[in-house]
């Protein structure tokens, strides 16, 4: 997987909060939707999203088994 900015590491510690992209982006609100979009083009970035929130289902589904 390629090296990814403290930026990028922050914007999906972001994702998997809210599972908003143009929010995690952390930019500006006039340019937050082009710069998701873009995010999520960059296959290093929507991987790491996906694996994210496949973490975040787990934990998830684990919480619900343990109740």
């Amino acid at each position: 997987m390629a090296e990814l900015t403290l930026k990028h590491q922050l914007s999906s510690d972001e994702y998997i909060i809210n599972a908003n992209a143009t929010q995690a982006a952390g930019y500006s609100p006039k340019y937050a939707n082009t710069n998701a979009s873009k995010l999520l083009q960059n296959t290093t970035i929507k991987s790491l999203y996906d694996m994210d929130v496949a973490a975040k289902t787990i934990a998830y589904n684990k919480s619900i088994l343990i109740k």
